[in-house]
């Protein structure tokens, strides 16, 4: 049996639904690798006042803060959230003070020195897009072996094969 027209183009419109959405998350993963490489080489320093410090509950304990600062003659108020190593989040009580790298041309970029670098040769964007790639073509084989695959008929037991 073959498979139909309609299960062609639902085959085709799957694979092109994660194909895009592979070429989405390269283009955001490389988009975030390119503002923190810009804010690791154009950074300005300041220091600002930890609001906030949470654990999330998992395997391996990822620490977070939520810090804010504001610029010398500029009464606006900026802020971010940020992770931290964990041997760090301890030294950072609340109200405390913590150094801010920021762009000067946008200031809501931002992160604190304790943050974790930048991947420097983009690893992060190739990984990203090589693991959303490869989910999308084995999604893609798994919904085409399941749904599109050609069926064989059974065959007629009246006719077999001679030995």
């Amino acid at each position: 049996m073959q498979s139909t027209p309609r299960r062609g183009l639902v085959l085709l419109l799957t694979f092109g639904f994660f194909f895009f959405a592979s070429a989405l998350w390269t283009v955001h993963s490389a988009y975030m690798w390119h503002i923190k490489n810009k804010l690791h080489r154009e950074k300005r320093l300041i220091e600002g006042v930890v609001e906030e410090r949470w654990v999330v509950n998992n395997s391996r304990r990822p620490t977070f803060v939520r810090y804010s600062f504001t610029l010398p003659g500029d009464p606006k108020k900026y802020g971010g959230t940020d992770q931290v190593p964990e041997d760090w989040f301890d030294t950072l009580p609340l109200g405390g003070v913590v150094t801010i790298l920021f762009l000067p041309s946008n200031p809501k970029i931002s992160e604190t020195d304790l943050s974790y670098p930048a991947p420097i040769y983009g690893e992060e964007v190739l990984t990203g897009a090589a693991i959303s790639f490869l989910l999308a073509v084995i999604i893609w084989a798994v919904f085409y072996g399941v749904t599109c695959a050609p069926r064989e008929s059974p065959s007629d037991p009246a006719v077999s094969p001679r030995a």
